[in-house]
């Protein structure tokens, strides 16, 4: 990949987790403490691939290579997402 686009994916990462956090930074002991996870997972990536693209670079190779990775991360996403706009949307807390 490109290290311009490594470089821009971890800007817009890094500002989309510093903005989840801006907007909600609570520890909570329930479900909302997902969000956060959230946001400091997208500004620890965001980062790390400002700072070493290259380390990012070496490890979508391995990630992207046929193998069922994509596919379980895409059903993990899908599961977390679908709980999420469940218990914001619909549930009554």
């Amino acid at each position: 990949m490109v290290p311009v686009l490594i470089y821009f994916s971890g800007l817009l990462a890094f500002l989309g987790g510093v903005a989840i956090l801006n907007g909600y930074h609570a520890w909570t002991a329930d479900w909302r403490v997902i969000v956060t996870i959230f946001g400091w997972v997208l500004v620890i990536a965001g980062v790390l691939r400002i700072v070493v693209p290259a380390l990012a670079a070496a490890a979508g190779i391995g990630l992207y290579s046929g193998s069922y990775a994509m596919a379980v991360v895409g059903v993990i996403v899908l599961v977390i997402g679908a709980f999420l706009s469940f218990r914001g949307y619909w549930a009554k807390t």
